[in-house]
């Protein structure tokens, strides 16, 4: 609660609540004072939002779903342009930084580098790992590669866990963490292939 009391001490004129759940509504609630405060329409909550927006029936994707949120300050008449493409910018500097902590984990750029996603916070969307496992084993053989398997730090004791399983092998690495969107578009930057 301490870190939501000294965001909303900003005074925000807008509060877009796009995950809805009880923890994100304590925004809206110490947010009063700003004019817009916007959540996602759900049974018996949302009473501290201006405007609750039903979740459109179609959408493409979250991005799609989430810019459909923007609908109340539209209808207030605010110019909205809606954008779906998500861009990570990197400069040289970045993506250098990140190579270079690669370099110092191990990792040999003379041999092509492939990521591997290996995890996911959705179960639904982990890979087969037994199939993913032989995948990696076939695809680091196949053309002398190395693998590194990002995580975020939430995930780090899964990805251990399956670098274990293959027998902790030199050409995976397993060491380098990324802490957010930024960092891992940066580790990506420095591969030949995503597989995932």
């Amino acid at each position: 609660i301490a870190k939501v009391w000294k965001v909303t001490r900003l005074k925000y004129d807008i509060i877009i609540d796009i995950m809805s759940t009880p923890k994100s509504e304590l925004f809206t609630l110490l947010g009063r004072s700003a004019e817009y405060r916007i959540g996602r329409w759900k049974p018996k909550r949302g009473y501290t939002y201006t405007h609750s927006v039903r979740e459109p029936k179609v959408s493409r994707d979250k991005v799609d779903k989430f810019l459909h949120m923007l609908k109340p300050l539209e209808d207030a008449g605010e110019k909205i342009i809606y954008d779906t493409t998500y861009r990570v910018v990197l400069n040289d500097e970045e993506k250098n930084r990140l190579r270079g902590r690669m370099m110092k984990a191990g990792v040999d750029f003379t041999r092509p580098v492939f990521a591997f996603a290996i995890n996911s916070r959705r179960p639904e969307k982990v890979w087969n790992l037994k199939n993913m496992k032989k995948i990696i084993v076939v695809l680091l053989e196949k053309y002398n590669a190395q693998g590194i398997f990002y995580y975020s730090p939430e995930e780090k004791e899964f990805a251990k866990k399956i670098h274990s399983e293959l027998g902790d092998r030199e050409d995976i690495f397993s060491n380098i963490e990324t802490k957010s969107i930024k960092e891992l578009a940066m580790l990506l930057s420095n591969c030949d292939m995503f597989i995932g």
